[in-house]
């Protein structure tokens, strides 16, 4: 079924996040080396490696502002216990799903894990519809070769993982998605630049795969039951 918004919209009830706003999927095709990189990355991608940063055991490069904000978190205060979506980058590093759709010209970026959403700016004309979703950020993007270069700033998200390392205002974020010579694989890169609480810059790497006949799916946050 469908609900009819005061906008006069209608949006897909238990729909996939991408028909239920009404966004464009590539026609499904076998993985083709010759296909131009826009095509090869419009599909479902399956992580194969889950996004981590490379600094192992999270030993992030605070700087002492990052390491009092560390010390003052409270788990209690993790917005997933009341089902606040994640912004980026922690919204990348999660087991589920991820599919490029387009939206016109530029791109869209579906999370599977709570539903998420990221525009990606692929023209000099900002429609400020990343502002539907302050949570993560205002990405540009562009290509070199077959890698998607993409750059966001204006992070409305506070951390960096979901155990309260923190993001601040200045945060900025440089991912690169290389979507491999036969279509099959999708690695990235993310480098987050916070000269706030970080003395150098945070690396994030992971890995998806392409398995044909996968679809995003409704992600409905519950929250447990209390007595």
């Amino acid at each position: 079924g469908t609900m009819t918004l005061a906008s006069g919209e209608a949006v897909a009830l238990q729909a996939d996040v991408a028909r239920r706003y009404g966004l464009e999927r590539a026609a499904p095709r076998d993985p083709d080396a010759n296909l131009d990189p826009r095509s090869a990355l419009l599909k479902v991608w399956i992580p194969t490696e889950r996004p981590r940063t490379g600094l192992g055991n999270m030993q992030y490069p605070l700087t002492g502002a990052g390491r009092d904000a560390v010390e003052a978190y409270d788990a209690a205060d993790d917005p997933a216990l009341r089902c606040i979506p994640p912004g980026i980058p922690t919204a990348m590093d999660n087991p589920y799903p991820i599919e490029f759709v387009a939206q016109g010209d530029d791109l869209v970026l579906l999370l599977e894990e709570w539903d998420g959403i990221r525009i990606i700016q692929m023209t000099d004309v900002d429609t400020g519809a990343w502002r539907n979703h302050p949570r993560m950020g205002h990405s540009v993007g562009r290509w070199e070769g077959h890698t998607l270069v993409v750059r966001t700033t204006d992070i409305g998200w506070r951390f960096v993982d979901d155990l309260g390392t923190p993001q601040s205002e200045a945060s900025v974020i440089d991912e690169r998605f290389t979507v491999s010579a036969d279509g099959t694989r999708l690695n990235w890169e993310a480098r987050i630049t916070d000269p706030v609480y970080y003395t150098e810059p945070v690396v994030m790497e992971g890995l998806w795969t392409y398995v044909p006949g996968n679809q995003i799916k409704p992600f409905n946050c519950t929250l447990p039951e209390t007595a």
